[in-house]
């Protein structure tokens, strides 16, 4: 997990919520709307997180499409602040090229 993704929540956020395609999704690690994607951890059938291969952590997959963050507007004026801060950090330049 990349702590250092300016969309990194670190965990549910009251009142956020993320939709990809209109579609409500769960499990958001990273939303980014404007390049359009998200990283949420997988799931099986009984919605348990799923470990991944190697068996050291969770399955993640990312998804593209229409990416909408929506909620409680104080909530996510301080999600986007957080981000644009996160964005502007200089360690995050490299991290943001890399994209």
């Amino acid at each position: 997990m990349d702590r250092d993704d300016p969309g990194f929540f670190g965990g549910p956020l009251p009142g956020i919520r993320i939709l990809l395609d209109g579609i409500e999704r769960t499990r958001v690690v990273t939303a980014d709307e404007e390049k359009r994607l998200l990283v949420r951890y997988v799931t099986d059938e009984r919605g348990q997180m799923r470990l991944n291969a190697a068996g050291d952590g969770v399955e993640r997959e990312t998804l593209t499409g229409d990416v909408v963050i929506v909620g409680d507007e104080k909530m996510l004026d301080i999600v986007r602040a957080v981000q644009t801060v996160k964005r502007n950090l200089p360690h995050q330049t490299a991290y943001n090229e890399a994209r």
